[in-house]
């Protein structure tokens, strides 16, 4: 290796060592601000009924406890709170999962999450769509469920997906499109039910940084807002859910890997926003939620 190029690779080395390493995964760069640098200990309230009850009960234990040797990032409480399951609307500072019959509009679930004018995550909720889970429904099975649940929460933390081509080998991660999340045919042997260390790893990257702020509350669940620490008392956060179809989502700004739509933004006076993630049934066309 020649002077220049080892200089140069040093040089390389050097910058990345000095800024954030770049997520693959991570979703707009969206995430919540804490002080604490490496940790995120938020509060996961629940409003499903038992039928969901165990497959979200296991993905907040799963994305809180890592898989081999990952980043123990996550701290997360669990609550169960009774709401209006319907509207869903999102508790500040604090992550709201909720279960209904959302209507035949394509999608098994949606995530959405508020962000200030910094992209700091202010608020998150996952809608999971009893419409498709009936009897006889080709999704109204354990891995379906798992997948649903385990991949609409973690786009609650900031993270994206590491595939989007339903039709290739499982990951084995639920942040993997699939058509088989417990596999077959084309998808392979691996089970897409839950996180693996790629997605652990993730979280490190994305919260390895301290925040001057905090969009976390630990307090009791309500609607009525929250303060930032260092920042002036919020005005006129959207206390509304994301609703069930564009007309509510906002604009469009990016497509999965079969060309729906699946992700939207919603833009608010003041820099802030509500991005929403859309999970189509594999053989939706996207267009059912208009």
């Amino acid at each position: 290796m020649g002077r220049k190029t080892a200089l140069l690779g040093v040089a390389c080395a050097l910058v990345t060592l000095a800024t954030p390493a770049s997520a693959d995964h991570w979703w707009g760069g969206y995430h919540w601000a804490r002080t604490t640098k490496g940790a995120l200990a938020a509060n996961v309230n629940v409003a499903v009924d038992s039928s969901w009850a165990t497959y979200v009960a296991t993905s907040i234990a799963d994305w809180d406890k890592p898989v081999a040797s990952g980043p123990d990032v996550l701290s997360l409480t669990s609550k169960d709170v009774n709401i209006d399951r319907r509207k869903c609307n999102p508790i500040s500072g604090q992550i709201l999962v909720c279960n209904y019959a959302y209507g035949k509009r394509g999608w098994l679930g949606i995530a959405s999450v508020w962000a200030d004018a910094s992209n700091h995550i202010t608020q998150a909720t996952t809608k999971l769509n009893d419409s498709y889970y009936g009897s006889g429904s080709a999704y109204n099975n354990p891995g379906f469920r798992a997948l649903v649940a385990c991949q609409e929460v973690g786009h609650d933390f900031g993270l994206a997906h590491q595939d989007e081509n339903f039709s290739n080998l499982n990951l084995g991660s639920c942040m993997d499109y699939t058509n088989n999340p417990d596999g077959g045919g084309s998808n392979g042997s691996a089970g897409n039910r839950k996180p693996n260390a790629h997605d652990y790893e993730e979280l490190g990257i994305i919260y390895d940084h301290a925040d001057t702020y905090t969009t976390l509350s630990a307090g009791a669940a309500t609607n009525f807002g929250i303060r930032d620490v260092g920042k002036p008392a919020s005005a006129g956060r959207p206390t509304e859910g994301a609703g069930d179809g564009p007309a509510d989502w906002g604009m469009a700004v990016h497509r999965d890997g079969k060309g729906r739509p699946d992700q939207f933004i919603r833009q608010f006076p003041g820099g802030y926003k509500m991005i929403t993630h859309v999970f189509w049934a594999p053989d939706a066309k996207g267009t059912e939620a208009g």
